[in-house]
């Protein structure tokens, strides 16, 4: 009897696990929050997801950071180093995480390289995907990431792109 019993609820784990990957998660259009974030001395503003928190800062060089209910992350990097470009911050995430898709954007008249990776996160224990908004200035390049779990990043994907083309940034 407990062997059939066993039995079952391995099938009804079974049934569940496929019942669950059956979902088809998709891309969540998303509000921009009405107020901006910026910061003049660093010649920085955009608009931040609507209803996302700001977190406080643990780096000087991630003058911003806000995080939705469900761990999604928006942060900007500010490299403040003049000759620190985009090709730079490129070739180390090649290295670190490797990149699975490049492209550009135009935000403003001006070009945003993006690069797309996905790399483990230890302390989270969990696979993450990034996309990584970079533009290059005379004060160093700017990266605008936006961070989801693997397997919910296209949930937000449209929302990190509505953040990047609010972008406003030092020329």
């Amino acid at each position: 009897l407990s062997q059939i019993h066993a039995e079952n609820e391995q099938d009804a784990d079974k049934n569940f696990t496929k019942f669950v990957t059956s979902f088809k998660l998709t891309p969540i259009e998303g509000k921009l929050s009405t107020g901006r974030y910026e910061d003049k001395s660093r010649g920085i503003s955009f608009s931040p997801p609507h209803g996302w928190e700001q977190r406080p800062i643990k780096y000087a060089q991630i003058p911003a950071l806000f995080r939705s209910p469900t761990g999604h992350i928006v942060q900007i990097l500010d490299s403040s180093m003049a000759g620190y470009t985009c090709d730079n911050y490129k070739t180390e995430l090649q290295t670190t995480q490797g990149i699975q898709a490049v492209g550009a954007i135009n935000v403003r008249g001006r070009s945003l390289s993006w690069m797309k990776s996905t790399a483990y996160n230890p302390d989270a224990k969990i696979r993450m995907t990034s996309i990584h908004y970079c533009l290059n200035t005379s004060r160093g390049a700017l990266i605008l990431n936006g961070m989801a779990p693997e397997e919910t990043f296209i949930r937000s994907e449209k929302i990190f792109y509505k953040v990047a083309a609010s972008l406003e940034a030092r020329k």
